[in-house]
């Protein structure tokens, strides 16, 4: 089917598309009620490979002009009207706000798998959160708080409540909507990709398929990450850095970023306007161009400072605590414990004075998360964006742009030097390539028909 006409029926659904709320919503920040996974990492640092039998994938993907059905490999496929490329079709994929969605814009829809609703009446006045596109809630949209302290969300294209259609993940080969899990065991034979870069020491690493053992990855700009297909790590996985490639790195623990993470052929910004990001990402894909990188987590993604306060605060659930989602466990494992982690932090921009700060923050990753427990993290008197997109039950992800003591005008309306948006917000931005024909995190592939 002609690219033009494709459009054309997306464009036409969404203006015909029943909206069951108003496009002005509130909701408030919230917390858990979610449960995430904890546990032990494995005790040794160094990856041990491990052959796997797979088809190469990755980014040479010039003869391939149908999408792969069933073979969970990434790249560049040429989409039709028959065969999908199985990949989200949204920028984030949430249930527990938590704080997440303070001062957010997100550039792309929402789906939702279970009821979203309020959780906390503890939280401050807040205003212009947006969604430019449409929340896809699987079952209800609520808003329980009491209290007037509530934040606006702007959702543009509506909030289509108790939905059935592709726009959510359903349970494979049905139209039952569910949270997308990662078969990782499964997903080991399946790897034929190859991952390099610096490892703690600076040294060279290289994991071609499988990695068994926790591990360091870090790029520069002089020597970025390379990512080619899919790779498997059994232990944690600690990485930061530009990088190049097409591909995904599946993690049995967690995944620990902390600093930056940026393509080094970005196709960022999109269009403000979702039918002119429909037409550049299938440009894009069309003519192969731009890095694109999947991350994804059996349990939890950690952004930045891992001393943030927000995993110790008397209003975080049990469940999203320091403890109970091993956070710390890290420090047990990585060269030289604490000290030597903390100094992977980086510099972020201060958005008040206009220049690098050592605020143990973070600005941009350039990569499309998945956690099967929670992404969590902080931007001190920075504002960040996620270029590609995020599903995972529960969000905490703050970025400090209000008005505060340490920070009284705020962050301005200025354009970050670093992701190119407005500084007084953080945002979340969908590759749209990943609707015309881009697939990372392929092991998803089942719950996208």
């Amino acid at each position: 089917m002609a690219v033009n006409s494709k459009l054309q029926r997306l464009v036409k659904f969404k203006s015909i598309a029943g909206v069951l709320a108003s496009t002005l919503m509130t909701v408030a920040c919230s917390s858990s009620n979610f449960a995430s996974s904890s546990g032990k990492s494995p005790s040794n640092i160094s990856p041990s490979i491990k052959s796997a039998s797979s088809p190469k994938d990755g980014v040479d993907t010039q003869g391939k002009t149908k999408s792969p059905d069933g073979t969970y490999s990434d790249g560049f496929f040429t989409q039709g009207e028959d065969d999908p490329v199985k990949a989200p079709r949204f920028a984030m994929l949430v249930n527990d706000l938590k704080c997440g969605m303070c001062h957010i814009r997100i550039n792309g829809d929402v789906a939702s798998t279970s009821s979203v609703s309020d959780w906390s009446e503890i939280h401050v006045d807040l205003s212009a959160e947006k969604i430019a596109g449409t929340w896809y809630s699987a079952k209800s949209w609520t808003d329980k708080a009491s209290t007037t302290k509530k934040y606006n969300i702007t959702v543009t294209g509506g909030v289509q409540q108790n939905y059935v259609g592709n726009k959510v993940p359903n349970k494979p080969d049905t139209t039952t909507p569910t949270f997308p899990v990662v078969n990782f065991i499964a997903a080991e034979s399946r790897m034929a990709g190859t991952l390099t870069g610096a490892g703690a020491d600076g040294s060279a690493v290289t994991i071609e398929k499988v990695a068994i053992g926790n591990t360091v990855i870090t790029g520069t700009k002089e020597s970025p990450i390379i990512i080619d297909g899919s790779v498997l790590i059994k232990g944690d996985l600690v990485i930061k850095g530009p990088y190049k490639g097409v591909g995904s790195v599946y993690v049995t623990g967690n995944i620990y970023i902390p600093g930056n993470i940026t393509a080094t052929e970005s196709v960022f910004p999109f269009p403000a306007d979702p039918a002119e990001a429909l037409i550049k990402g299938a440009k894009l894909v069309k003519d192969r161009m731009g890095d694109a990188l999947g991350l994804a987590a059996a349990k939890s993604i950690f952004v930045a400072d891992l001393t943030t306060k927000i995993y110790d605060h008397s209003l975080t659930p049990a469940s999203q605590k320091r403890g109970a989602l091993g956070i710390d466990n890290i420090y047990n494992w990585y060269p030289g414990g604490q000290n030597a982690y903390s100094s992977l932090y980086e510099a972020s921009l201060d958005c008040e004075k206009g220049t690098l700060e050592p605020l143990k923050g973070f600005n941009l990753i350039e990569a499309y998360l998945y956690a099967g427990g929670s992404i969590g993290g902080i931007s001190r008197r920075s504002s960040w964006a996620i270029n590609g997109g995020v599903i995972t039950d529960v969000v905490h992800l703050l970025g400090t742009v209000s008005k505060s003591q340490s920070l009284p005008a705020g962050c301005p309306t200025t354009v970050s030097s670093v992701h190119q948006y407005p500084q007084d917000g953080n945002y979340i931005n969908y590759d749209y390539r990943m609707s015309a024909g881009l697939r990372v995190l392929g092991e998803l592939a089942p719950y996208f028909n």
